[in-house]
């Protein structure tokens, strides 16, 4: 995974920008961003309950 890991990156920068060719992506690198999406949107929720409870 770790040998993988700056393709994974370089994978959600090009889908960042629209660049990303889908058609030739292995199922891997998809995973990759969902799970990079889904991190993201937990770490803002988590963020925005202590603002609420502070």
């Amino acid at each position: 995974m770790a040998s993988k890991l700056k393709d994974y990156q370089q994978f959600v920068a090009a889908l960042a920008k629209n660049e990303a060719n889908l058609d030739s992506v292995p199922v891997e690198y998809f995973a990759f961003a969902a799970g990079q999406v889904i991190y993201y949107i937990l770490q803002k929720a988590n963020q925005r309950i202590r603002v609420i409870s502070a």
